[in-house]
């Protein structure tokens, strides 16, 4: 069962770099389009909170986790470092065991539209891919 998961998970890393290289090979288009990429990010990152939040429907307190997270992201994105982002999406992966493919297709998306926005910075998405790939494996081979 392991093994399907961490196929998953590298699958949903490379999501990174295919967005690079769709927003290298298309740059007119991410230029024209860029708030809609930030728009489409901040609403790839809500779904992903959602999807977990809806597993864990009956525990109350991670419904107010989920709120503050949101919360949290919506007013200090910018703030935070896209690595740190990333490991979270690493926990989330673990956490959603029952939607897992859900998630890991939305995280998959989430990853397409950082790599095309992240275009300067290639070693921040090779950072953040690896953070993800790392935190995610470790949850679910350690616990």
């Amino acid at each position: 069962m392991a093994k399907e998961y961490i196929i998953t998970i590298i699958i949903v890393a490379l999501g990174l770099f295919a967005g690079y290289l769709l927003g290298k090979y298309l740059k007119k288009e991410v230029k024209q389009g860029r708030n809609y990429l930030f728009l489409l990010q901040k609403a790839l990152f809500t779904v992903c909170i959602f999807i977990v939040m809806y597993e864990y429907r009956d525990i109350v307190h991670f419904v107010w986790i989920g709120a503050l997270v949101l919360f949290l992201y919506y007013f200090y994105h910018k703030k935070v470092n896209q690595i740190l982002i990333y490991a979270f999406l690493g926990a989330l992966a673990f956490l959603a065991y029952d939607y897992f493919l859900p998630l890991a297709g939305a995280q998959f998306l989430y990853g397409i539209t950082t790599g095309s926005l992240n275009l300067k910075d290639e070693k921040l998405l090779i950072k953040s891919g690896a953070a993800y790939v790392i935190v995610a494996v470790v949850l679910i081979l350690l616990l």
